[in-house]
């Protein structure tokens, strides 16, 4: 039941966009054709906000057509104000990987036009959705806080009470009880000032779960009845059915089966007045548990098929896996074995299913503890950097009191020569400042040339701890996808891949110098899990001129995947058609070249394509890469980038090729 909270209650969220008491659908829809330009769109997004709940199909005509002229008008307020509409529409027709691409394109729009309040909304949708409908807590934090800080940036209470609600709701879903009523009343205490009734309604609701999950359940029938009038006095029908199905269960607890089967039908009556499958499945699933408290076992069974259908039709995993439970105990009641034996086997299969999907929840986890070392790392870094400052001008300091120290007894030297000769007095002085000034100097460019040194040295490490969460992140993404998808073969063996990638990194960060074999090892592993990641969009070949041992030859780590992920991600997956990579390595009189060629669609085609997405990612790797690179060549010319555009005889794009040179070192073959 823990999901119903935020699955339903989404939509008391939506419903906020529009006033208070707004006007009838076909007073505005008969506004439409009186209205131009900027007050259409707005007009049209008011009016998918308000259909969404009884014609979902509608909302999204409203919401598609408001954002067609908004991008016509180049009307950035009204472009993310339409995303917005546009993923809401998307939730009422169940489609929820849409939803949250819209509310993530309207949140970042909105920040960028400083759109604050559209943006708290967004980022408070998204988190909600992130926890009830995949699940991931840790992606729901992230939101939540998100929306947190720009509350909290621009001084403002705007729903702040909506986010201190909903990282209670995490901390509860976490167990611990006691920071998640410090939350719940946090927000209580804006709330009660305001006449947002359907946050109010959210928040009594997710308290009243609170104290069920503790068993104080008179003090959860208490603000579930709360919850009930607020979500009323605000006209959120998803609000209502959430906190009747709530108090039904409850009622269930207590014994109270009479009260719970009143609340169960005045859920199923609402529900038929909405589109929300997930509404529907709740108020039949709920039936069909009081039904069997009830021991009318038939009407349960009735009513919980009803559900399963519903969820097996929007693929509600988790609640499949409760309701065949439910369905197996129902059967075996009614002396029905056969399909008690068959409910209890599809049972255990989502019950796997479930388990896939923590794991790919703590797959998140691990990202941001990496996320998490990183910056710590950073920190680490930069401490010692200000300490090498610090002892940088120590040691200038004691420098100059050695020099202030020596003309001193020089000075009272030569005073007492003075009275031997004058000229030979003079002469000394001279030859003695010239000495002392020379040796200063020589001392503070060797000062400075050890500074140097330290500070170039502490910069490649920042560097490094930068590239390597890059390259473990971009390789989780491939292992996520996989699972996600739950084709459990191909996520094995990326996982296999992965822990010998993770493997290679972890040895390979601590060297500034690594053999020639270590890095094409490394690569080779990348290659392997984007080949299995883009279904083998693309194929590649690595080859190594047969006079160079891959062992003896020393370069800097991750120096060459950069330019190969440019090469994949810029020019190969833009081609209809299967790409092509090819990586040689030869040699040079001083090294090796590393010649990256791939027939994508080459840059210009890329820049084209980058400039229309609506995301436009920067090429990380790329950059770091190239500072190493300028930082390495500080000290001596270490290597050099030349990017050549391939065409044919019409100028038309063949694909692109870098050429990296690498001043190498010679190493040690390992036997």
């Amino acid at each position: 039941m823990r999901k119903v909270i935020l699955a339903l209650t989404l939509f008391a969220f939506f419903r906020l966009d529009v006033l208070a008491q707004p006007p009838s659908i076909d007073s505005l829809r008969a506004l439409l054709p009186f209205k131009k330009d900027t007050a259409r769109v707005s007009l049209l997004n008011k009016l998918s906000l308000l259909t969404g709940s009884a014609d979902a199909r509608q909302s999204l005509a409203y919401s598609q057509g408001a954002l067609q002229l908004a991008n016509q008008l180049d009307f950035k307020n009204g472009i993310a104000l339409s995303h917005r509409s546009l993923g809401i529409a998307w939730l009422y027709n169940n489609d929820h990987q849409q939803a949250i691409e819209n509310l993530h394109l309207s949140g970042d729009m909105a920040l960028a036009n400083k759109q604050w309040e559209l943006a708290i909304q967004n980022y408070l949708n998204l988190g909600g959705m992130y926890c009830s409908v995949y699940g991931n807590y840790v992606k729901g934090m992230e939101f939540y806080t998100k929306a947190l800080g720009v509350c909290e940036s621009q001084n403002s209470t705007f729903k702040i009470y909506d986010a201190y609600s909903g990282i209670a709701y995490i901390y509860q879903h976490q167990h611990e009880n006691k920071k998640a009523l410090d939350y719940y009343m946090k927000a209580l205490g804006y709330l009660e000032k305001t006449n947002d009734h359907n946050s109010l309604g959210i928040l009594y609701q997710n308290i009243g779960e609170h104290y069920q999950d503790s068993q104080q359940l008179n003090e959860a029938v208490s603000y579930l009845a709360k919850s009930l009038e607020a979500f009323k006095r605000g006209g959120s029908k998803g609000g209502t059915i959430t906190t009747l199905t709530l108090l039904s269960d409850v009622y269930r607890q207590q014994g109270l089966i009479e009260k719970a089967l009143a609340s169960d039908m005045e859920a199923l009556e609402i529900s038929k007045t909405v589109t929300y499958e997930r509404a529907k499945y709740y108020v039949n699933n709920s039936l069909g548990k009081t039904y069997y408290a009830m021991k009318e076992y038939a009407r349960s069974k009735s009513f919980l098929e009803q559900a399963i259908a519903i969820a097996e039709k929007i693929k509600m995993n988790e609640e499949m896996r409760d309701t065949y439970l439910s369905l197996a105990q129902v059967s075996d009641k009614l002396s029905n074995h056969i399909e008690a034996y068959r409910y209890q086997q599809l049972h255990t299969a989502y019950a796997d299913s479930v388990r896939s999907k923590e794991r790919t929840s703590q797959l998140t986890e691990l990202e941001v503890r990496f996320e998490s070392e990183r910056k710590e790392k950073e920190n680490q870094l930069l401490k010692k950097d200000n300490d090498l400052h610090k002892l940088f001008i120590t040691v200038i300091t004691i420098s100059f009191l050695s020099v202030v120290s020596i003309g001193f007894l020089f000075f009272n030297r030569q005073r007492l020569k003075i009275k031997s000769t004058q000229a030979l007095v003079e002469s000394e002085k001279k030859l003695m400042e010239a000495e002392a000034k020379n040796e200063q100097l020589r001392q503070a460019e060797k000062l400075t040339r050890e500074f140097n040194q330290q500070l170039a040295d502490v910069e490649m490490k920042a560097l490094k701890a930068q590239m390597n969460p890059h390259f473990i992140f971009n390789s989780l993404n491939s292992i996520n996808w996989y699972i996600i998808k739950s084709e459990s073969e191909k996520a094995s063996l990326y996982l296999t891949k992965f822990s010998k990638l993770i493997r290679l990194i972890l040895d390979n960060s601590n060297h500034k110098i690594i053999s020639l074999d270590q890095e094409m090892s490394a690569l080779k592993l990348y290659l392997d899990l984007e080949v299995l990641r883009f279904n083998e969009k693309f194929t590649y070949s690595i080859s190594i001129h047969a006079g160079l041992n891959p062992l003896s030859i020393g370069v800097p780590p991750m120096i060459i995947q950069p330019f190969v992920e440019n090469a994949i991600w810029h020019g190969l997956l833009h081609k209809e058609s299967v790409g092509k990579l090819e990586i040689q390595i030869d040699p040079m009189p001083d090294g090796i070249q590393c010649i990256i060629t791939d027939n994508g669609v080459g840059r210009k085609k890329a820049a084209e394509l980058k400039s229309k997405a609506a995301d436009k990612e920067k090429s990380y790797g790329m950059n770091i890469t190239r500072d190493r690179l300028n930082m390495l060549n500080r000290e001596s010319t270490v290597a050099s980038i030349e990017i050549i555009d391939l065409e044919d005889n019409q100028n038309q794009p063949l694909g692109t090729q870098v050429i990296v040179k690498i001043v190498s070192a010679e190493l040690e073959p390992e036997f």
